[in-house]
Formats: structure tokens, C-alpha cells, sequence
């Protein structure tokens, strides 16, 4: 059987920036049912993601936490066992709006993840592992420009869990937002602990915001810019 390809000719012509925020109706509907966009992956066209929680998902989710005896903080990717999940719940056992170091957030985070026990195909066999050595051990992908450690993917998916809907329309992929709902961030900072070594990232859950507008991510990261050095 093949796949089907569908011309980009039969999809209606969007702007190249969408605002996620002008269609979150939209992609509360089934997935069969919304809009498409041109793609250069997926035979030229792709359907549009929900990065948020409907009000009835959000409620849903508090309800589960405080029926399990959840703390004050609500993870928002609860019901979830993937990465987003980990990371969040990390700092929140860690404590919201304080800084932690990288290793204690990989340790908080490995600790999470290992009992997360998860099977796959290796060959004619199922073996059994679990999420931390998935994510952490998992060599970065082939054929990437810069493949990522396992230290590298978790800076890199706290960015991605940095990213929200911008005004214009240029973040296409706000997975943040579940966050945000809940007035909710992740800082990092990146610190020098040891003079003439790399900066170290430090990561903080921020809580404090009073609505989903006013969020804004803290992203420092000191400039590799190099100094112009003065002519003779």
C-alpha cells in the first residue's frame, strides 16, 4: 500500500507566521477534522498541533492531583509519562521559584524517570528498560549538524519548554502553553561558578505570575561574541 501524497494546491494558502492564539478553537476539534498547512515534510502537508489544555483537560487535571493528594503546585503534563512530564516534576519535587543546579536537576530528573519501566523490540526480543536511560542514554540522532549529549537534550528540551505563542505568530510550536495556563514558566540562568569554565545552566519553575498573558520566560545566557580587538 502506498501513501498517499496531497498536493499543496488543495490546501488553503496561509500565512507563513500563524498565531497560535487565533486558532486554539480550531485544534480543540478531532484531529481528522482541522486545519492543514504546507509542510516540507509529511508529502508537503501537515495538520495543526494542540499545544494546549481545553478548560474541561485543565480541570480534569486538578482534579486527578488534589483527589491523589497533590501538593500546591499542579504538573500539567500529569497523566503523561514522556520528557515534558519529567522535567517539570523535577522542579517542582526540587521546590518552585529557586534556582537549581544543572547535576541536581539531572539527578531529580533520573530519579523520576527510572521508575518509569518501559518495553521495546530489540531484534526478535522484548527488552526492558526505562525512560531515563531512553532519553539520557540515547545517543543523538544520526546525520545531525550538532548531536546532543544526554546533558545537551535536557537544556535543550527546557528551551523548548520555554517557547509560547508570540504575538506575530513566529513561534509555531508553543510547548510551553500548558505551563502558561497554569501562570507558570521555566526560567534558566546560566552562572559561572568557576572562573574561566563554561557557565553552568540553573533552572527555576516561576509560579509567581497572576495570569497566562503576563508569562514570560527568563532565558540568560552570556554572549560568546568575540571582543574586536583594537588596530596597532
Amino acid at each position: 500500500m502506498t501513501n498517499q501524497v496531497v498536493s499543496t494546491q488543495d490546501v488553503p494558502k496561509v500565512e507563513a507566521k500563524v498565531n497560535y492564539n487565533k486558532i486554539r478553537e480550531e485544534v480543540e476539534k478531532p484531529f481528522s477534522e482541522r486545519g492543514k498547512v504546507p509542510s516540507i515534510r509529511n508529502g508537503g502537508v501537515t495538520t495543526y498541533r494542540k499545544y494546549h489544555l481545553t478548560e474541561e483537560e485543565k480541570t480534569q487535571i486538578i482534579e486527578k492531583h488534589k483527589a491523589m493528594g497533590g501538593g500546591d503546585i499542579v504538573n500539567p503534563y500529569a497523566g503523561r509519562s514522556g520528557v515534558c512530564f519529567s522535567q517539570v516534576e523535577a522542579l517542582i519535587r526540587l521546590g518552585a521559584n529557586v534556582w537549581h543546579s544543572h547535576k541536581t536537576v539531572r539527578d531529580m530528573m533520573e530519579k523520576v524517570m527510572s521508575g518509569m519501566i518501559k518495553k521495546r523490540k530489540c531484534g526478535d526480543e522484548i527488552i526492558e528498560t526505562d525512560a531515563w536511560t531512553d532519553f539520557y542514554g540515547k545517543p543523538g540522532r544520526v546525520g545531525a549538524e550538532k548531536p546532543k549529549d544526554g546533558d545537551g537534550k535536557i537544556i535543550q528540551n527546557y528551551r523548548v519548554l520555554q517557547r509560547l505563542p508570540k504575538p506575530d505568530g513566529g513561534e509555531k510550536n508553543p510547548y510551553g502553553l500548558k505551563l502558561a495556563q497554569f501562570n507558570m514558566c521555566i526560567d534558566i540562568d546560566f552562572r559561572v561558578v568557576v572562573e574561566g569554565v563554561e557557565p553552568i545552566p540553573h533552572f527555576r519553575l516561576n509560579t509567581k505570575w497572576v495570569n497566562e498573558k503576563d508569562v514570560k520566560p527568563m532565558y540568560n545566557k552570556p554572549s560568546k561574541k568575540k571582543k574586536k580587538i583594537a588596530e596597532a
